[in-house]
Parts: structure tokens; sequence; C-alpha cells
């Protein structure tokens, strides 16, 4: 019985300090309110490095994936005015999708049904739009949640939280998946990454002090 009570009070602690974590990531890095566009990967090009390499983790095209992409790429349309509407309303969608997930990313029930379903649109229609823009629903919100992680890894204010804290906060659920990932975009690991970010203030730290 004690050592049930135990593993109670241990496991409502962990809980707790994800709490903290989670509150804390909030308000450092809080998501765009009203489905605003100012988040730096929302605004960059969707091929950026960091989508780029949230899709090498996910390599997995297929046949259906190549020919939906062919044909849906921008340009491959016609140039009439119904085509250039209908780009546009896609265009607003993608814009749509991308800020709802952008201020959902952390949140582990989010998928391509949840935000398919906050859009009115069907699971498949959202997918073509990323494909459309060369990109994937997935390597999105992967790399949201590779950079939430990575900024936090970075923060002084993070530093007490360990690595799988940060990774659960940012929306993942399996550790090793999150290793996994983050080092193939980033060239090094959770940790390497947070201890240069350590010596980067610390350097500044002296230089202030000089």
């Amino acid at each position: 019985m004690a050592s049930i009570n135990r593993n109670s009070l241990s496991d409502r602690r962990r809980a707790a300090k994800r709490g903290r974590a989670h509150k804390a990531a909030t308000d450092r890095y809080p998501p765009i309110a009203g489905g605003g566009l100012s988040n730096d990967l929302v605004m960059q090009p969707l091929m950026s490095p960091v989508i780029a390499g949230a899709m090498d983790c996910l390599r997995n095209p297929s046949a259906d994936h190549r020919h939906d992409l062919t044909v849906l790429t921008p340009g491959t349309a016609g140039h009439d005015e119904e085509a250039a509407a209908g780009g546009s309303r896609r265009a607003a969608k993608l814009r749509a999708a991308k800020a709802y997930i952008v201020g959902n990313s952390s949140r582990r029930g989010v998928s391509v049904a949840t935000v398919a379903a906050h859009l009115g649109l069907t699971p498949r229609s959202l997918q073509r739009l990323f494909e459309a823009d060369g990109s994937t629903f997935s390597a999105f919100l992967l790399a949201q949640r590779l950079t939430r992680a990575y900024r936090m890894l970075r923060d002084p204010q993070f530093s007490d939280f360990p690595v799988s804290s940060i990774a659960y906060d940012a929306g993942f659920g399996d550790l090793s998946y999150f290793n996994r990932c983050f080092r193939r975009l980033y060239g090094a690991t959770p940790k390497a990454i947070r201890q240069a970010g350590s010596r980067q203030h610390e350097e500044f730290d002296v230089a202030v002090d000089a």
C-alpha cells in the first residue's frame, strides 16, 4: 500500500511538473491569437529547411501522393478566372489550416481529421492542400513541434526541465521518435543542443560583466 501511495504521489508530482512546463512554454511561446500568421514557420515558404527536414523524417511517398502532387501543383491548371478564384480559395484554406496547426501543435490530439473537421473539410481535401504546396500535413505539424522543442531547449528558462518533459509539451507522445526526428533535423541530440545553448548564454554573461 505504501508503495502504491508513493507511486501515486510521484505520478502527481510528474504531472504537476509537466503542467508547469506547459504553462511556462505557453507563456513564453504563445499560440497565435485569432488565427494570425505571425509565426516564423508559417511566414516562411513551406519548403523551408525545417519543413524539408520533417518531410525527410516522415519519408513515405506513395504513387497516389506523387500523382496528386503533379495534378495539384500551382501552374498546371488553366489561367482563366474560375481557376484563379479556385486557387485563391485553396490558398485561404491552407493559410487557415496552417494557422490552426501553429496554435494547437502542442496538443497531441491534433490530427488531419481534427483539423479538417475544424475547417469543414474532408481529411483528404486537407491533405491535398498541403501536397499542392509541396509538403504534407504531417511534415508541417512535425516541423512546428520540433521547432517548439528546439526553442525550449535553447531557452535558459527551461534548463531544469527534462528533455522528456519538453518533448511531451511540444506534442510528442513517443520520446524515441522525438529523439530520432530531432537528431535527423538538427544534426545533434536534444541534450547537445541544450548544452550548446547554455555555453552561449554563459559566454554572453561573461562578455556583459567584462
